[in-house]
């Protein structure tokens, strides 16, 4: 491994592939054994990820599909990245870049734009709030009268790294799950027992009673 950190099951690595060439590859699992001798082992070129770029859910999800259809894991993976991450891009968000008022900005008496109608108009807007770049041709004021407010000082440009967030959060359910009565807790205790081969069932109930979706939610 190179020096300065350690792969992560998840993470993508670049390797040696054949003589002179070099591929992207993502990590399953780190050992420190192996059952070839070490001789025969090439080693990683680089670390292209610190962290797992999958999220826990959608990792365990690839590789239970990889099992469950038969199909190459590797092939399973890469198909489930954006083209940029398979060929050993960044995995990072792109910065953002906003328009705010300055100081001098937020002080100046804005009459003393009157000979600019448009200068008037955007700087009150942005001592209403930071501007995001793309909302700006939503406005009725282009990105050159910014940048003429920014020569004056009164306005300047700066950038925020939006973070990564888990949609499931904003969707999540406040509140306890759904109990099971006697009889779901009966057929999910039995599709349980039986989870690690393939099988079938079938859940009988009385219509609109809530019987199949609360046990397929709790199996």
């Amino acid at each position: 491994m190179p020096d300065g950190g350690g792969a992560k099951a998840g993470g993508r690595v670049r390797v040696p592939f054949g003589k002179q060439q070099e591929r992207v590859g993502i990590v399953v699992s780190v050992s420190d054994h192996s059952e070839l001798p070490l001789n025969e082992l090439k080693s990683v070129i680089e670390i292209l990820d610190n962290e797992p770029i999958f999220s826990p859910s959608i990792w365990r999800l690839l590789l239970w599909a990889a099992d469950y259809y038969h199909h190459p894991l590797g092939d399973v993976l890469f198909h489930a990245l954006p083209v940029l991450l398979r060929q050993g891009k960044p995995a990072s968000n792109a910065p953002l870049w906003y328009w705010f008022a300055t100081e001098e900005g937020q002080a100046v008496d804005i009459n003393s734009l009157k000979r600019s109608a448009k200068q008037q108009q955007a700087l009150a807007a942005l001592r209403q709030g930071k501007i995001w770049r793309y909302q700006v041709a939503e406005l009725d004021f282009t990105d050159a009268t910014l940048q003429t407010l920014r020569r004056k000082g009164l306005c300047e440009l700066a950038s925020e790294t939006p973070a990564f967030t888990d949609w499931r959060e904003r969707y999540a359910v406040a509140g306890e799950r759904l109990r099971l009565n006697t009889e779901q807790a009966t057929a999910v205790g039995a599709i349980h027992s039986a989870s690690d081969g393939v099988s079938a069932w079938l859940l009988a109930g009385v219509a609109g009673s809530g019987t199949v979706a609360s046990a397929r939610l709790r199996a």
